[in-house]
Parts: structure tokens; sequence; C-alpha cells
């Protein structure tokens, strides 16, 4: 037999038991892995951040308008356009009174006028209470005024002593109360003092000196009764 013959004839195929079963065993095998491949589903949730690479979620994996502003970090996002101012809250309650701040300088001392009316001679006789008789008048216009007065009243009775009673006033007030009682004895003297605080407001008003007894007897006022009012800037009570 030539050689060539018998060299085909050893290489012709031959359909065996066991070709066609590891065959088939080959076919499951690849066409299986596949399958599972193809169906293997990750649990949810089991992957995260340490999971993930990084840069392994770009732009184009994240579906568009679902991040929230919170999802950035301070500074990412840019500012947006400032919106309409709103309307006006109702106004609050109000808050304490504060403190009383600390009294200020001391200002200057303001200008100061002298008004003195001094009489020759005073009444020969003062009324008996609870009648008055005016000693001694000085016109004043606004302002406020200290006063000063000084009147010496002599009782004339050689016999009877006489409780005499002198007042500084105003014909835009009533008679205010007057000083305390001086008694003059039988044939007695005695000087008088007074001194006040005047404020006169709006038109001028006439300050007066008025005495009374309290007697049935001559009471003369001596010589040089007088009134002196110096104008202030104001008068601390």
């Amino acid at each position: 037999m030539p050689r060539s013959t018998r060299h085909s004839h050893n290489f012709r195929p031959r359909l065996t038991y066991a070709n066609v079963v590891s065959t088939l065993c080959l076919f499951v095998l690849l066409g299986g892995g596949a399958y599972a491949a193809e169906r293997t589903v990750l649990p949810r949730h089991s992957v995260g951040a340490r999971q993930l690479k990084a840069d392994a979620v770009r732009s184009a994996q994240v579906k568009d308008g679902s991040l929230l502003a919170r999802d950035f970090r301070a500074g990412q996002l840019p500012a947006g356009a400032p919106g309409p101012q709103g309307a006006a809250g109702p106004r609050g309650p109000q808050g304490q009174t504060g403190p009383a701040g600390p009294a200020g300088p001391e200002g200057p001392v303001g200008p100061s006028e002298a008004f003195n009316v001094t009489l020759p001679d005073g009444p020969k006789d003062i009324a008996l209470a609870p009648a008055f008789t005016r000693v001694v008048e000085l016109p004043l216009g606004p302002g406020t005024f200290v006063l000063n007065a000084n009147v010496v009243a002599a009782n004339k009775s050689t016999t009877t002593g006489t409780y005499v009673r002198c007042a500084l006033s105003s014909d835009q007030d009533p008679i205010g109360v007057d000083n305390y009682p001086v008694y003059l004895a039988p044939e007695g003297m005695q000087a008088i003092p007074l001194q006040g605080v005047r404020v006169v407001e709006g038109s001028p008003s006439t300050q007066f000196v008025a005495c009374r007894k309290n007697a049935n007897v001559t009471v003369e006022i001596g010589e040089d009764p007088q009134i002196t009012a110096i104008r202030v800037g104001g008068v601390v009570r």
C-alpha cells in the first residue's frame, strides 16, 4: 500500500461516545458561565463609598436633577440672584427704659439783675389780724427772683404787748404763710427779716411785704423798710 494512503487512513475521524460526551460538557460549561455572569445581580445598598474607586462616578453616571444642594461642598455651587425684598414684619414690643445717663456739665451762670425798693418811712400803724397792711412794694417783670426783705416793727403801747407777723407775697398769689410770730413787748422794737424765691410768669407782678398784729395797739414800721430782688437763671430747690 502506498505511504500516502496509509497516513490518511490514520486521521479518519471517528465518532465515539467519549467524543460526544466531552463536546457536550464543554458546551455546558461555556454556556452556563456566560448565563451565570449575565444573571449576577448585586444586593441593594451593597456598594458604597468604600467600594468605589476615586473618580469612578463621573457626570455621565449621575442622573440629571438627582443631586441636591446638600450634596455639594460649601462654595461649589454659584450663588443665585438675590430675590425680591420681603414685606416688613410687624413692629416689635417697646424695650425697657435704659438707665439714666450721667449728669452733664454744669452750665454757665446766667446773668443776674438786682432790684431794690427802700422807703424812707413805713406805715405808722399796721392792720389788726386777720387783715394785712402792705408795708413796702416792688414791681418785677417775668423771671425767677431771690427776694430779701427787712422791716422794723415798734410797739407804741406802754402797757400791752402784741405779736406781729409779716409775709412776702405777690399780687398774683394770695398772701402766703407768714413767718413765725414776733412778740413785741410794750414799747418794744424788733427787726423782721424775710426771704423767699418768686417765679414771675407772663405779665409783671408786684411783690410786697404784708404785716399784721394780734392786739389792738399801735405798731409802727420804722425807717427804711426794703425789698431786694435778684434775678437768677434758675433756682435748684
